[in-house]
């Protein structure tokens, strides 16, 4: 394949691209957006996180699920209409692609159906295996082996494979064999200048200046772990300063009041506001229950924050010395806590190791390699 011009990419946008809830999918899509249009190339987005069919930035098209409009049209003006998943996908897709010709399909939703559709046939088929938290976290047993499949054919039928860390390489890998074309490219993890003091930080989010506070950033699912963390805290003196939202929000909310734990709730956070938060906070907490990198935890270290995480955290992101690695536990997760507070992690020890994940010039070349290669 020669110079790339377009790319057609699908997964979820950051707020800046409408997206509503977002989390490290969008942040990794956002900034893929960003420097490959740096570079001259157009993208296409197809986002499972906005509320319009579409919306269009420089060199860049958002489309999202469609309306009920386009709905209704399709239905009048199909020859077959055959009102199922695959239909659906079909109709949706042979419009993007009719209005946004590419040649490259870049998929990080690998259980999705939308990756076996008739219009992907003349397209490089590119999967990004983000995680496997659909199937694993999927109570439905139907549900589950349907995931499981999905993700099996994209496996099989993809041009490349990208992970973001060897960890998730090495378990996709157990599940399907070893793909021919495997690629490990850790998300890229920026932050701008940031010149406010912790003080102005704290004023500027309404947080008592004398606090300790403790940070924790990401979509509330119960997978990130915000349950251990309230709990490792009752009793304690510490602040936790939440940024984020999801399903579980309310739960959170309820368990700190129940268990009297000193929170603030800052809702879906981003831009300056986001960088206020880690810029506010004493240490970083991630007791995630499954992770596959941990852009949040990237970002926390960027500002020299000592950072506590689960074991479930790869170590190439956090490696013990650099970050204080515990098990699934509210009482050692406590402790870890304690420790971290009497004792902090050298700052700039922490800065310097998180500065490798934000080569920019390395992360948008090597994904058109890929690209180009595949």
């Amino acid at each position: 394949m020669g110079k790339i011009t377009n790319i057609m990419i699908y997964g979820y946008v950051p707020k800046e691209y409408g997206g509503k809830i977002t989390g490290g999918i969008a942040t990794y899509i956002g900034n893929l957006i960003r420097v490959l249009t740096e570079r001259g190339i157009n993208v296409g987005v197809i986002a499972e996180n906005v509320s319009f069919f579409k919306r269009s930035f420089h060199k860049i098209r958002i489309y999202g699920p469609p309306n009920k409009y386009w709905f209704w049209r399709e239905i009048l003006y199909s020859k077959t209409f055959q009102p199922n998943s695959r239909w659906l996908w079909n109709s949706r897709m042979g419009l993007i692609f009719k209005d946004f010709p590419s040649d490259i399909f870049y998929s990080h939703i690998p259980h999705s159906p939308a990756n076996f559709v008739e219009n992907l046939k003349d397209k490089k088929f590119i999967v990004m295996f983000h995680s496997l938290h659909a199937y694993e976290f999927e109570k439905d047993e139907i549900l589950k082996e349907r995931y499981f499949r999905n993700m099996e054919m994209s496996f099989k039928k993809a041009d490349a494979v990208i992970y973001p860390s060897n960890k998730l390489k090495e378990k996709v890998e157990s599940l399907f064999g070893k793909h021919l074309r495997s690629f490990v490219i850790h998300p890229l993890v920026k932050v701008p200048e940031f010149n406010y003091t912790k003080e102005q930080s704290r004023r500027y989010l309404g947080i008592d200046e004398d606090l300790r506070v403790v940070g924790f950033a990401g979509i509330f699912t119960g997978r990130k772990g915000e349950d251990i963390l309230i709990r490792s805290s009752a009793g304690r003196d510490w602040l936790i300063l939440f940024a984020g939202s999801g399903p579980n929000l309310k739960d959170a909310v309820s368990i700190c009041k129940d268990m009297n734990v000193k929170a603030v709730f800052l809702g879906d956070v981003h831009g300056d506001k986001l960088w206020h938060f880690y810029n506010a906070i004493d240490i970083f907490v991630l007791p995630s229950r499954s992770e596959t990198f941990g852009i949040s935890v990237v970002e926390a270290m960027m500002f020299g924050k000592t950072v506590v995480v689960s074991k479930e955290v790869p170590e190439e992101v956090a490696p013990e010395g650099i970050a204080i690695r515990v098990g699934l536990n509210s009482d050692e997760l406590s402790e870890a806590i304690d420790e971290a507070f009497r004792n902090p992690l050298d700052p700039e020890s922490i800065r310097k190791f998180a500065a490798k994940f934000s080569d920019e010039e390395k992360f948008a070349k090597t994904h058109i390699e890929v690209f180009t290669g595949a």
